[in-house]
């Protein structure tokens, strides 16, 4: 699989343990990438989802000149969720699950600041938290954070002389470029 694969595995991992309370052995809300028909895509679980998507990376133009490369992969966490502060009902059992999109949202901020991923060059960095829409009974929030990467740029040697290397260099170096006479 591609790194942006990996990542997106491991922010879906991640946040699905952090969505998980103790003893039980499913999130609160639905956790997962983001699907592969978003049109099609239809919110079964009964409190809210929390879907993953890689939304480019950013480069700086700096950080392509050398061979080692620095940039951030984004992705963006669409958080749905059918209620807004906490269940309708105080005191019920929705209400101490913490499914309310505030309390998500916080869950899954503090999930990720900090966190280093596999691959990552870096700590996690939240670039932003935003109101989507509420639409037919259901609050949507978007989370957008970067991952610090870092590679190794694959440059060939260009053609010419200055593509030889020291092996090849070596015999023509060890050879005088004068013969001088010979000194009894």
């Amino acid at each position: 699989m591609s790194t942006v694969g990996d990542l997106e595995n491991a922010i879906v991992a991640r946040l699905s343990a952090a969505l998980t309370l103790p003893g039980q052995a499913h999130p609160k809300v639905d956790v997962r990438a983001w699907p592969e028909r978003p049109r099609d895509y239809r919110m079964a679980h009964p409190h809210g989802a929390a879907l993953v998507i890689y939304r480019g990376s950013k480069f700086t133009h700096r950080a392509t000149a050398g061979q080692l490369v620095t940039y951030e992969d984004e992705f963006e966490m669409g958080l749905v969720s059918r209620t807004l502060r906490e269940a309708n009902v105080p005191g019920s059992a929705e209400a101490a699950l913490g499914v309310g999109i505030y309390d998500l949202l916080e869950t899954c901020r503090e999930a990720l600041m900090g966190w280093v991923p596999q691959f990552a060059s870096g700590q996690v960095r939240i670039i932003s938290v935003e109101f989507d829409d509420y639409v037919e009974g259901t609050w949507g929030y978007s989370l957008r954070f970067a991952i610090p990467m870092t590679t190794v740029a694959n440059r060939p040697r260009p053609p010419g002389p200055w593509g030889v290397t020291n092996e090849d260099a070596a015999p023509a170096l060890s050879e005088p470029a004068v013969q001088l006479p010979e000194t009894t």
